[in-house]
């Protein structure tokens, strides 16, 4: 069955890094893509890292063709709703 992954690229260091995952579509690649992106807001934040235009780590997508692409989100990330919903899931709760 054709999977689809992602992987991170840490633009400081020049290196490419593993995500874990494996997804059936490539909308729950890029569901995940985002997810990951709201999770890089809150630990490299646009206002210090430059955001996806600057030196915060990017998000590529791998098609089950062997392709890649480096996922944009077309919209602006809100990490808030990260944030709320790792508190209901007891993540930030000490």
């Amino acid at each position: 069955m054709p999977m689809w992954s992602l992987s991170g690229y840490d633009t400081f260091a020049g290196e490419a890094y593993p995500l874990p995952g494996r997804f059936l579509s490539q909308r729950g690649a890029e569901r995940a893509a985002k997810w990951r992106l709201s999770v890089l807001e809150l630990t490299q934040p646009s206002d210090t890292s430059g955001g996806q235009a600057g030196i915060q780590d990017k998000v590529y997508v791998h098609c089950p063709d062997g392709t890649s692409y480096l996922f944009e989100p077309g919209e602006p990330i809100r990490p808030g709703l990260l944030v709320r919903t790792l508190w209901r899931l007891g993540a930030l709760n000490g």
